[in-house]
Protein backbone atom coordinates (compact mmCIF):
# COMPACT_ATOMS: atom_id res chain seq x y z
CA UNK A 1 0.00 0.00 0.00
CA UNK A 2 0.97 3.53 -0.47
CA UNK A 3 2.14 6.03 2.07
CA UNK A 4 -0.52 8.03 3.03
CA UNK A 5 -0.34 11.54 2.42
CA UNK A 6 0.50 13.86 4.75
CA UNK A 7 1.62 18.15 4.45
CA UNK A 8 5.01 19.12 5.65
CA UNK A 9 3.45 22.31 7.17
CA UNK A 10 0.05 21.57 8.46
CA UNK A 11 -1.93 18.27 8.57
CA UNK A 12 -4.76 19.26 10.24
CA UNK A 13 -6.62 21.60 7.79
CA UNK A 14 -9.57 20.56 5.56
CA UNK A 15 -7.82 20.04 2.58
CA UNK A 16 -5.65 17.72 3.98
CA UNK A 17 -8.48 15.48 5.36
CA UNK A 18 -9.77 14.99 1.79
CA UNK A 19 -6.68 14.78 0.34
CA UNK A 20 -6.72 11.65 2.70
CA UNK A 21 -10.32 10.69 2.08
CA UNK A 22 -9.21 10.53 -1.38
CA UNK A 23 -6.16 8.45 -0.69
CA UNK A 24 -8.61 5.76 0.74
CA UNK A 25 -11.30 6.13 -1.50
CA UNK A 26 -8.99 5.23 -4.14
CA UNK A 27 -7.26 2.56 -2.82
CA UNK A 28 -10.24 0.78 -1.46
CA UNK A 29 -13.56 1.73 -2.73
CA UNK A 30 -15.12 2.96 0.10
CA UNK A 31 -17.08 5.96 -0.62
CA UNK A 32 -16.76 7.94 2.79
CA UNK A 33 -20.33 10.02 2.40
CA UNK A 34 -20.40 11.11 5.47
CA UNK A 35 -16.94 11.08 7.23
CA UNK A 36 -16.19 14.09 5.70
CA UNK A 37 -19.20 16.30 6.82
CA UNK A 38 -17.81 17.54 10.19
CA UNK A 39 -18.22 20.24 12.51
CA UNK A 40 -14.97 19.51 14.55
CA UNK A 41 -11.78 22.13 13.98
CA UNK A 42 -9.07 20.14 12.57
CA UNK A 43 -6.88 22.79 13.54
CA UNK A 44 -7.39 22.10 17.48
CA UNK A 45 -6.67 18.30 17.04
CA UNK A 46 -2.89 18.22 16.94
CA UNK A 47 -1.67 16.00 19.79
CA UNK A 48 -5.10 13.97 19.79
CA UNK A 49 -5.45 12.05 16.24
CA UNK A 50 -3.05 11.09 13.84
CA UNK A 51 -4.00 11.42 10.17
CA UNK A 52 -7.32 12.96 10.53
CA UNK A 53 -9.59 11.97 7.65
CA UNK A 54 -12.76 13.46 9.45
CA UNK A 55 -15.51 12.39 12.25
CA UNK A 56 -18.48 10.08 12.81
CA UNK A 57 -21.69 11.10 14.26
CA UNK A 58 -22.81 9.37 17.04
CA UNK A 59 -26.41 8.98 17.23
CA UNK A 60 -27.52 10.38 21.09
CA UNK A 61 -31.23 10.01 22.79
CA UNK A 62 -32.79 11.34 25.80
CA UNK A 63 -33.90 8.83 28.62
CA UNK A 64 -36.37 10.20 31.12
CA UNK A 65 -37.61 10.70 33.28
CA UNK A 66 -35.04 9.14 35.87
CA UNK A 67 -35.67 8.86 39.07
CA UNK A 68 -33.08 8.70 41.56
CA UNK A 69 -33.20 7.55 45.25
CA UNK A 70 -30.12 7.68 46.82
CA UNK A 71 -28.20 9.63 50.03
CA UNK A 72 -28.26 13.04 48.61
CA UNK A 73 -31.22 12.94 45.80
CA UNK A 74 -34.54 11.76 46.38
CA UNK A 75 -37.02 11.85 43.29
Amino acid sequence: MATIPRSPDNDYTAAESEIRRDFIRAATGAALRHVGSYSIDPTTLPGNIEQFIGAAQVPIGVAGPLLVHGEHAQG
